[in-house]
């Protein structure tokens, strides 16, 4: 757990969970080099943001930026992005 429910993934392939306040997140397929699917359940009204980031720390999309409870879903075209490990 990183600070303000920050939740760093490393994974290097398949699905990969994420569990913090009780919610639950996981990101797949990894690696992929087409669709990304991020999806997760949010028990209680949370304040989320959901971003994805290059390795040099540049802001390269964000796909959430609200309050949601329940269910919980996105996606993020990578294979528009350049090849290279990114971080959600």
């Amino acid at each position: 757990k990183g600070k303000n429910g920050i939740v760093e993934i490393t994974t290097k392939k398949g699905s990969k969970k994420a569990s913090f306040n009780n919610d639950t997140f996981k990101v797949f397929p990894n690696p992929s080099d087409d669709i990304i699917r991020i999806q997760g359940e949010l028990k209680q009204d949370t304040r989320i943001q959901i971003e994805i980031w290059d390795m040099k720390g540049a802001l390269i999309q964000q796909l959430i930026d609200g309050t949601f409870k329940g269910n919980l879903g996105t996606k993020w075209a990578a294979a528009n992005a350049t090849p290279g490990t990114y971080i959600v």
